[in-house]
Parts: structure tokens; C-alpha cells; sequence
């Protein structure tokens, strides 16, 4: 293309129509070729060499920082005073655009209550916020006035669970 142009005397819009591009690109690569010769018709990377948009030094703190405190994408933009799109592009930059759960906490231990008397005990174990255990014994004393032996304990359990919502 640029070397009909060049070489061969034929127009620009000409060549524009002959290779089917516009007559702005043809003079691009007739523009190249004259300033830069055979390099300057070589593959170039589109990308800008500056990027006077990009959000500020002490912006892009900010939005680690609030980050790092778990804070939402929308919730970074209003504390900083940046569109939700620049804080996106910001946090995928950064590797954090996905919050991480959380690490599981150890297991809360629930509070248990025990009742004792002269013929029962009863105990209530609370397992999670939803789950309970009551457990009874029924201590059967002898008629003969013999000596209480553990065996002779009547164990009775039970598990009871909240539905619905429990808090």
C-alpha cells in the first residue's frame, strides 16, 4: 500500500479504495514510512506510553488501606471520594478484589446448667445457639436402706432443637 503511494504515484484515497482501508490509515503508514523508513511499518503496542488519568499515589493507599480493614468496593469509593469503577480497577491492580473469608474462629463453648437433689439430677447442656441436651437421672433408692450404687441410676436423654429463627 505505502509503496504505491510512495513509488508508484497513486493517490491516497486511490490506494485507500484499492486495499480497502480509509484514507486517514493511508496516510499514517505513508507518514511512517517517510519520518522512520522500513521500521516504522513494523507492529506497534497500542498501549498509551502515560496515563495522566490514573488515580493519584496517596488515592491508591487510601484504597489498600480500606481494603485491608474489609471494607466493600462502594464503601472505599464514598470514604475516598472516587467513582466505584476507578477503586474496581484500582483493587484488581492490586490483587484484593475479592474479599477473603474470614479464618474460622475456635468452636464458643455454651454454657451448661445442672440441677441436684436428693432423687434427681438434672442437667442441660446447650450445644450451639439451637441445640440443647437435657439429660436426667433418676436415682432409685433402695427400700432396704442398703447403699446407693451408681448402677442403679436411670439415665434419660434428651435433644431438643429450636426451628425457625433462632438467635
Amino acid at each position: 500500500m505505502v509503496q504505491s503511494v510512495v513509488e508508484g504515484g497513486l493517490s491516497k484515497a486511490a490506494a485507500a479504495r484499492q486495499f480497502n482501508v480509509t484514507p486517514k490509515t493511508v496516510a499514517k503508514w505513508v507518514k511512517r514510512f517517510r519520518a522512520e523508513g522500513v521500521d516504522g511499518l513494523r507492529d506497534r503496542s497500542s498501549r498509551p506510553h502515560s496515563l495522566p488519568s490514573q488515580a493519584p499515589a496517596a488515592a491508591r493507599a487510601a484504597v489498600e488501606a480500606l481494603r485491608r480493614q474489609r471494607y466493600t468496593g462502594k464503601q472505599i469509593a464514598a470514604e475516598v471520594g472516587i467513582s466505584p469503577a476507578t477503586v474496581s480497577r484500582i483493587l484488581h491492580r492490586l490483587g484484593l478484589n475479592r474479599l477473603r473469608r474470614r479464618a474460622k474462629r475456635p468452636p464458643r463453648r455454651w454454657p451448661h446448667y445442672c440441677l441436684s437433689r436428693k432423687r434427681l439430677l438434672l442437667c442441660v447442656r446447650f450445644r450451639t445457639p439451637c441445640r440443647a441436651t437435657v439429660t436426667s437421672r433418676q436415682r432409685r433408692l433402695p427400700a432396704t436402706g442398703e447403699p446407693f450404687f451408681e448402677a442403679d441410676q436411670k439415665l434419660n436423654t434428651l435433644e431438643c432443637r429450636w426451628h425457625g429463627r433462632c438467635n
